[in-house]
């Protein structure tokens, strides 16, 4: 069929774990649990759900290369502000603390939800989904990306009901959340694409 160029979809299904916005959610999470180890932040910042980032991930590199050296001021010295734009470094290091400020060491299962919730609205994912939906020609890549809102809404909604009154700590539901994006899986096929002539 590829070969012809004749157009199919296969009913195919993927995990929701391999999703970008999964990805973004998990390493909020990662950076807590690691202290802010300088392979979390770069991994969290590289993400399209961040931003543009990349003078501030050389930044890091260069200035900040330790565990928890994003948390710390941008440095303001003749060097960084020869090399960078010190405001824009200020707005993403304030990004990574808004993304991880209610995430605490320990907590409870619906603190966490919260925070993931809190996370989604302040990155303003639903919006970025939409565009990079929209930027997609791929029907199946289009429609992965299209379904992870309410698929995610679902899973935080078992999940607050699961763990809402336990104690954790980060790393557990973290754990919770990995397990559980793993198990949904979506359908590549859009509902109204899903037709053979």
């Amino acid at each position: 069929l590829t070969e012809y160029r004749i157009p199919y979809f296969i009913d195919e299904k993927k995990s929701l774990k391999a999703h970008p916005l999964s990805q973004f959610l998990l390493d909020c999470f990662r950076v807590v649990r690691e202290r802010y180890s300088p392979a979390s932040v770069q991994a969290f910042t590289q993400n399209v759900f961040f931003g543009e980032s990349d003078e501030y991930r050389n930044y890091l590199l260069k200035f900040a290369n330790y565990r928890g050296g994003a948390k710390r001021a941008i440095k303001t010295g003749e060097t960084v502000a020869a090399a960078f734009d010190i405001s824009y470094l200020e707005n993403c290091r304030n990004k990574v603390l808004k993304a991880t400020e209610n995430i605490k060491a320990r907590g409870h299962g619906r603190d966490y939800c919260r925070a993931v919730e809190k996370i989604r609205e302040d990155f303003n994912t639903d919006e970025l989904l939409k565009t990079l939906s929209d930027n997609v020609e791929d029907v199946a890549q289009k429609g992965y990306l299209s379904q992870i809102e309410k698929a995610l809404d679902a899973l935080l909604a078992e999940a607050e009901l699961l763990t809402g009154n336990k104690e954790l700590t980060a790393a557990e539901f973290e754990a919770i959340l990995k397990d559980g994006l793993d198990a949904t899986e979506i359908s590549l096929i859009p509902l109204k694409a899903d037709a053979v002539f």
